[in-house]
Order: structure tokens, then sequence, then C-alpha cells
């Protein structure tokens, strides 16, 4: 079992690797969780506007995370971009 540092999780998707990336609403942030142990990583978050993730869908065909929001928006995201040693960086 993995705890998210906020604990508000509202939604999440496999990406068929052992990962899970999960929403967090309160925080503004997505998470990548190996669900092998538990391990976990900030993947994206808002550097400046409003990024409130909820809806969260994995497309393994192209390899993208859409993410929908709060607000209305929907993101998309290459696992590419996800798995860069930095974090990804919305500036909605």
């Amino acid at each position: 079992m993995a705890r998210l540092y906020s604990g508000y999780s509202c939604d999440m998707a496999l990406d068929g690797t052992g990962k899970a990336y999960v929403s967090d609403h309160y925080s503004d942030r997505m998470y990548e969780v190996h669900l092998s142990d538990g391990a976990q990583r900030e993947v994206v978050k808002a550097s400046s506007g409003a990024f409130s993730p909820l809806g969260v869908a994995w497309d393994s065909g192209s390899r993208m995370l859409y993410i929908s929001t709060w607000e209305g928006q929907l993101w998309r995201i290459s696992q590419r971009a996800l798995q860069s040693p930095g974090m990804v960086e919305i500036k909605a």
C-alpha cells in the first residue's frame, strides 16, 4: 500500500508496466506510484494557473496519459515526459 503525501487522491490509471498514475486534487499534482514497493514521486504539478486533476486515463497504444481537470481542461502528457528526471510543470 502506498500513501500519498496529501491523501486526497481522486482517480488513477495503470500503465501496464507496474506503475499507477494518481491524481491529487487537493495539492494539484499527479503522482507516479510503483506498485511493487509503493515508491512514489510527483510527476506533474502546476507552476502557474489552475490545474486540479480529477480524471486520469492511460492510452497504451500512444503511451499517453490523459488528465481531466476541475477547470474543464484535458491535458495529454507522453510517457517520455513522465519518465524524465524532472517534473512536468503545467502553466494553465
